[in-house]
């Protein structure tokens, strides 16, 4: 299985992004985000709203 589903709360995916546990692979840090987007799509978490994926 290349992927897996994981079910993160916002605060644990926060924590484990500070901790350096986990982190975006080199396919994606090209792609950076302003903090603007990045807070919506927290936003989005939080609230509940259905996403695509995350890759870490």
């Amino acid at each position: 299985m290349l992927c897996k589903k994981v079910d993160y709360t916002l605060k644990k995916l926060g924590e484990d992004i500070d901790m350096g546990k986990i982190g975006c692979p080199d396919t994606q840090r090209p792609f950076v985000w302003p903090l603007s987007k990045v807070r919506d799509l927290f936003d989005s978490m939080y609230r509940g709203y259905p996403l695509g994926y995350l890759l870490f």
